[in-house]
């Protein structure tokens, strides 16, 4: 047990009203400073034995305090008698830090007004947890039968950084700009009984991603919930959006054991979204989710609204909160998106197996009259099978927003889903597979632009804003592994033009790292690089010529960079590929996907074996 060091008295007063009643009490007062921890212990002694029943090792308290103390102290009581020692703290606690974690928090730099009595403790301040700064109002009861009388309220003016730093990061990425939050928890900290949460977002920019709606800023609108826990876990969320102008939109979500187990929402009718409808029921194993709408608004599905928020590292998981055990059937009327691409008569079933999507198909017609046609399919024990076609990807692409005019092209996506997260070379690998994409034209994309006019292919540059240019064939591995798409062996060619590429795109953060050679001529320039010793010697790469510039695309956030090497159109194929080097994200494993570059036997790009 550690010692209680001296406790400091700059002021003390002992007042008897009655000095020969027997069990009168005195009433002391003293201007006391020492640490924080001292104090507590110096309570926690007899007579006193305040706070002996609460569940926090007031040791790991860092701090000092200055304090008014009042004892009212029973004199010369009868034997067989016990009589109460009252006491009361009124002080300020400065440089206030917690050892340790409280919860998910660091506690630190904490100023605060403290009350403290035999039945509660009360601090009002401003301090901070993982170093976002808030003000703090905490009572603490000190007697085990009033543990649920326990109350913190936390508020502050929080940027979206400052949310994801305090672990709520889903909420961080569908901010921008400052968010006026006030907390209230109930019950232990350790343990609570439940929270409500009031946010107001009229100065923030607001995106309810997967929806495509975007509040802007300066539109009044605010969320508040209530949250109920049991036995330490989530068991009910009732929460409503209210923003100016639209219509207010509520739900409510019961969960089992951390899982969603039932959910109902109002219609949603945001943006171009119409007559939204999800709700989901409790079944014999698991639970049944429907999504039906009149219209839906998928341009942002894949798009993080704030990229510039930093979110730690954590394994991907597509809607954990689903449970293991799920059915999800949805019909759309009309998917919609950007640059009037839209798909008609949409529908999906997903089947969700012991926490795997073991089966999922989605098909739905384009304005067009193509098809769009998903699947997944359990292949054997240890993985999935997946594929995605269409015979205009243009679509797609204009769809989300990729690329504003790219038209035609028939795309093949086919590959595999490892259930344990690593292939069959007992790599690191969510998923691997290979895309192909023939014949297809595509008119100001911009980075193939800024890359063509950096290395003074004016020409061909004009021409990709002018009618477009031509490709005959993309074709490329890829991979995904904890949310960071990986290519390799990327190769695109054209009459015109022939690109490599290789590197990470990571799909929550935007940061990007992509290079490769850009071929000029391409088909004057590869045919020569198919003469044997020549070839060999200065192209030796299949996708690349006698001429290729060298190229690389990165940066941070989604905000992206171009580097153009010059001097590497002089330099032969087999020294090209020093420049080359690094390219990549940092902390990945290279190139996880197999080596999928030759064509297969029968001349289709069907599933890897």
């Amino acid at each position: 047990t550690l010692k209680t060091r001296p406790v400091k008295l700059t002021r003390a007063d002992i007042v008897l009203p009655n000095f020969r009643a027997k069990g009168a009490p005195a009433e002391i007062t003293m201007q006391a400073e020492a640490s924080i921890a001292d104090i507590m212990r110096a309570l926690q002694r007899p007579p006193l034995n305040v706070a002996r029943n609460v569940d926090f090792d007031f040791d790991r308290i860092r701090g000092t305090a200055q304090s008014h103390v009042t004892l009212n102290l029973p004199l010369l009581v009868p034997k067989g008698e016990k009589r109460e020692v009252r006491f009361a703290l009124d002080g300020v606690a400065r440089d206030v830090s917690i050892d340790g974690k409280l919860g998910p928090y660091e506690i630190s730099n904490a100023f605060a007004h403290v009350q403290m009595d035999n039945e509660m403790l009360r601090l009002e301040g401003r301090g901070a947890a993982n170093q976002v700064a808030a003000g703090f109002a905490w009572q603490q009861p000190l007697l085990p039968d009033n543990a649920d009388a326990a109350r913190l309220a936390v508020s502050g003016v929080f940027s979206p950084q400052h949310i994801a730093d305090l672990g709520q990061g889903w909420a961080a990425v569908r901010l921008r700009g400052d968010t006026r939050v006030n907390v209230l928890v109930n019950g232990p900290l350790a343990k609570p009984n439940g929270f409500r949460v009031f946010a107001d977002l009229t100065d923030a920019g607001f995106a309810p991603r997967p929806l495509a709606y975007e509040k802007p800023a300066e539109t009044p609108s605010h969320v508040e919930a209530a949250i109920k826990n049991k036995d330490g876990k989530v068991s009910q969320i009732r929460a409503r959006l209210h923003i100016d102008g639209d219509e207010v939109l509520a739900t409510q979500m019961n969960f089992d054991n951390g899982v969603l187990s039932k959910m109902s929402l109002t219609p949603v009718n945001l943006g171009k979204t119409k007559d939204l409808n999800l709700s989901i029921e409790p079944q014999d194993k698991g639970s049944f989710v429907s999504l039906t709408a009149d219209v839906l608004d998928a341009e942002k599905l894949f798009d993080t609204y704030n990229r510039e928020v930093k979110l730690p590292k954590s394994s991907f998981a597509f809607l954990p909160f689903l449970g293991a055990d799920t059915v999800v059937e949805g019909r759309v009327g009309a998917v919609v998106g950007a640059h009037e691409a839209s798909i008609d008569a949409t529908r999906f079933r997903m089947f969700r197996k012991d926490g795997l999507h073991e089966e999922v198909w989605l098909e739905g017609v384009f304005a067009d009259g193509t098809d769009l046609l998903a699947r997944i399919e359990r292949l054997d024990s240890t993985a999935r099978e997946f594929s995605l076609q269409t015979e205009n990807a243009g679509n797609v692409f204009r769809l989300f927003d990729w690329v504003e005019e790219f038209y035609g092209g028939a795309l093949s996506l086919q590959g595999k889903l490892y259930d344990t997260g690593f292939d069959a070379d007992n790599k690191r690998t969510d998923m691997a597979g290979r895309l192909t994409l023939v014949s297809f034209r595509a008119r100001n994309v911009g980075i193939l632009a800024q890359i063509l006019t950096i290395a003074s292919l004016t020409g061909i540059a004009d021409t990709l804003s002018g009618d477009g240019i031509k490709f005959d064939k993309a074709k490329s591995n890829f991979s995904i592994t904890d949310g960071v798409l990986n290519i390799s062996q990327g190769q695109v060619n054209g009459p015109a033009i022939g690109l490599t590429a290789q590197g990470d795109f990571d799909m929550v953060s935007g940061d990007i790292d992509i290079g490769g050679t850009l071929v000029p001529a391409y088909s004057l320039n590869s045919f020569l690089g198919k003469i044997p010793l020549v070839g060999s010697i200065l192209g030796s790469r299949e996708g690349e010529g006698l001429i290729g510039i060298g190229y690389r695309v990165a940066g941070e956030g989604g905000e992206v960079g171009v580097l153009v090497n010059p001097l590497s159109v002089l330099t032969p194929g087999v020294f090209r590929r020093i420049f080359e080097i690094g390219i990549g994200l940092p902390d990945r494993e290279p190139d996880p996907a197999p080596d999928v570059s030759a064509e297969p036997k029968d001349g289709t790009d069907s599933v890897i074996e």
